[in-house]
């Protein structure tokens, strides 16, 4: 399949941890034409069965190729997981477009980033259980030590906390503190120097994180890995948008399309997108 310039970069999340991906991308590539798609209907997917999370993907997946992307980014980390996990081949997933999921670069970033060979990682219970990022990390070190934690509330906490008045934000945001203290604790005297985001929900808490874990730890944002590897990936291969139009921001919601619009307003700021709410895919 010959890829086009032109075509958008299509994204797939669970919920609006997806758009802390797209923040990331456009951040360095603003012309890029965007689709994104968000579950929120099925969302939390980190409860949610192996089969069932790859039914929803591969649906999402065939949803997406109606755009004729010239990438496609699961910006989910539990997506990745079970994916990663399974027999599907993500190089060829489905239609021949290139598919980036986002432990793979973040395990790189890591490897790279450490100096003590002592690495943290948080994520949903599914991502955790499924010890894809033991087995990325020894892969390319085996000398690695990884200390695991999952955090089985923490994604909808977060999701939650987007959407609501300022007061109520402090509210949530008291939560999630309370959440992400019980959650690292367990990394206390670890000895940790880098520390990987497992889920790009946490991207929008990761100052807290960072306060929590202390100066001399390095967070890893796995949105922030898998777009610097989109950027890279569309450079070398003369994909960057050139066209003159202003470039075309879709986001297709399986659930109530004006509260996903609020939230991702917070998110991505000053980003112009068309939203659209669809029953299933």
């Amino acid at each position: 399949m010959r890829l086009s310039s032109g075509a958008p970069v299509a994204f797939f999340d669970s919920g609006v941890g997806g758009l802390a991906v797209v923040s990331e991308f456009l951040k360095v590539l603003p012309n890029e034409n965007v689709v994104c798609f968000a579950d929120i209907a099925n969302m939390p997917y980190g409860n949610k069965t192996s089969e069932d999370i790859l039914k929803f993907s591969l649906e999402a997946i065939d949803f997406l190729e109606k755009f004729s992307p010239k990438l496609l980014i699961l910006a989910c980390g539990t997506v990745s997981s079970v994916l990663l996990s399974s027999s599907v081949q993500l190089e060829s997933l489905r239609f021949g477009v290139p598919v980036f999921d986002v432990i793979s670069p973040a395990c790189f970033d890591a490897v790279k980033t450490t100096k003590n060979k002592r690495v943290g990682i948080i994520g949903t219970e599914k991502t955790i259980n499924a010890e894809i990022y033991l087995k990325k990390l020894k892969k390319i070190d085996p000398k690695i030590e990884i200390f695991c934690k999952s955090c089985p509330q923490l994604a909808s906490l977060i999701e939650e906390s987007v959407n609501f008045n300022v007061d109520t934000i402090v509210e949530f945001n008291s939560k999630i503190k309370k959440a992400l203290s019980e959650y690292l604790s367990f990394f206390k005297n670890k000895g940790i120097d880098t520390f990987i985001l497992g889920c790009t929900h946490y991207a929008l808490v990761k100052e807290h994180i960072a306060g929590l874990l202390g100066r001399k730890v390095t967070l890893i944002d796995i949105g922030k890995s898998v777009s610097n590897k989109a950027v890279d990936f569309l450079i070398k291969n003369r994909l960057v948008n050139k066209g003159d139009k202003p470039p075309d921001f879709r986001a297709f919601v399986t659930k109530d399309a004006k509260d996903f619009s609020y939230k991702a307003k917070n998110i991505l700021k000053s980003c112009n997108f068309s939203y659209f709410s669809i029953d299933s895919v």
